[in-house]
């Protein structure tokens, strides 16, 4: 599995707990679907959620966040390559 985190602040850096995340994933074939992180109780502003790759290749993912009032707090993207063929994964 792959740990994304997701840190939400406001215009003046301030955690945001209240946010409304959403990750839109986009898999190596091009289709896309979306998650919706939970709040990480122990750091402020930060949610979690887990990816499971099923497919070798470029994973893309976009980070959307909502404050408590519906205004947009931003977006951000990230990314990480799958390659089980790799000679550290054979066994």
């Amino acid at each position: 599995a792959a740990l994304v985190e997701a840190i939400v602040k406001d215009e003046n850096f301030n955690p945001q707990d209240n946010a409304t995340v959403t990750l839109e994933v986009e898999n190596p074939d091009r289709t896309k679907y979306e998650i919706v992180p939970k709040p990480n109780d122990a750091i402020a502003g930060s949610f979690l959620s887990e990816i499971y790759p099923t497919q070798d290749g470029a994973y893309l993912i976009q980070a959307t966040g909502i404050n408590g009032e519906g205004e947009s707090l931003g977006k951000a993207e990230t990314g990480f390559v799958v390659n089980q063929s790799a000679d550290e994964f054979v066994s």
